[in-house]
């Protein structure tokens, strides 16, 4: 065997797999942009998510015809993302009909999963301004790890960890 011959055989034996791997890594990060759009679209919400069990206590304290109230029921085995993240329906519920601004960035670190679950990494940071320009509430950088199960062809969150 000649050192031609042996470079592309080098070549093949490692440049083959780590294409491959590439590949597959590409995939599982654009496989669950669809969960990074739900979770955007999550903090944007100007609903308010209510609990059941809140609700059943003091329903008479959501009854200001301004929100769209959304009563959920809260199942630690299946977190509502909308109910978690809504940051922008926190700050109105607070601050009462005050217009605000929310600046979100959110990156995607990583995900790997094997398409039926796995987990999905990703940190944000938020703020929200009122009406002067002053911010009232946000969190930088926060990272999350959410662990996902593919269920019916879609992208679903079972647990979440947080660092505060």
């Amino acid at each position: 065997m000649n050192l031609t011959q042996k470079r592309k055989s080098l070549i093949s034996v490692v440049l083959i797999p780590v294409i491959v791997l590439s590949v597959l890594v590409l995939a599982m990060q654009v496989s669950t942009n669809s969960l990074k759009r739900e979770i955007i679209e999550a903090f944007y919400c100007t609903d308010i998510y209510i609990d059941d069990n809140t609700y059943s206590k003091y329903p008479e304290g959501f009854t200001d015809s301004n929100f769209n109230y959304i009563v959920y029921h809260r199942d630690l085995s299946k977190p509502n993302i909308h109910a978690r993240y809504n940051i922008t329906g926190q700050a109105i519920s607070r601050i009462g009909s005050m217009e605000v601004r929310t600046d979100l960035k959110l990156r995607q670190v990583f995900s790997w999963h094997n398409f039926k679950q796995g987990s999905f990494w990703f940190t944000y940071s938020v703020i929200v301004y009122d009406e002067n320009g002053d911010s009232i509430t946000g969190s930088m950088n926060a990272p999350v790890k959410m662990i996902i199960i593919k269920n019916n062809g879609a992208w679903e969150v079972i647990e979440i960890f947080e660092k505060p």
